[in-house]
């Protein structure tokens, strides 16, 4: 996974933009930016979604996570909820729910903002504990694969004892 900084740069470099035109564009001072572009200082989440926004790149590519670079289009925004969708039932179905806390309130997936500082916390009622946003990002690919998976040789499994 490459890391904030570098995956800065190749946005700047591919929008052919200089740092102190980011600063201006986003209105984050440039000793962050270039705190953020040497890799000391790492970019809070409101300006991770500022930076992707002017970059016109997915602010999950940007944090390092293994999403595409582009922004979503309406069809990749329908499969990102069909995925989700899949990951809150197989999350469900094991006993365990999402809550995501934004400014101490809890908040459903539509009312997050884009700047939203947000906190996920896991629960099944006995335990919780907060995931960050790319473990979350990675657990809830893992646990789609995994339910679509177990779907999968489900359907297998039947279609061999269909009687023809």
């Amino acid at each position: 996974m490459e890391e904030l900084h570098v995956r800065l740069q190749a946005a700047l470099d591919f929008a052919d933009m200089k740092p102190i035109d980011l600063a201006r564009k986003t209105g984050i001072g440039k000793s962050s930016i270039s705190q953020y572009l040497s890799g000391i200082y790492r970019a809070k989440r409101t300006n991770v979604y500022k930076m992707a926004k002017v970059l016109n790149v997915n602010p999950e590519w940007l944090e390092g996570n293994d999403v595409p670079m582009e922004r979503m289009n309406l069809q990749t925004a329908k499969e990102g909820y069909e995925k989700n969708r899949l990951y809150k039932a197989a999350l469900k179905s094991l006993g365990w729910e999402e809550k995501n806390i934004v400014n101490g309130k809890e908040v459903d997936d539509h009312e997050i903002e884009e700047d939203d500082d947000v906190h996920t916390i896991l629960t099944n009622g006995s335990t919780s504990f907060e995931i960050s946003f790319s473990d979350k990002h990675k657990f809830e690919n893992d646990l789609t694969d995994f339910a679509a998976k177990c779907i999968q040789d489900l359907m297998v499994e039947a279609s061999k004892t269909i009687v023809r």
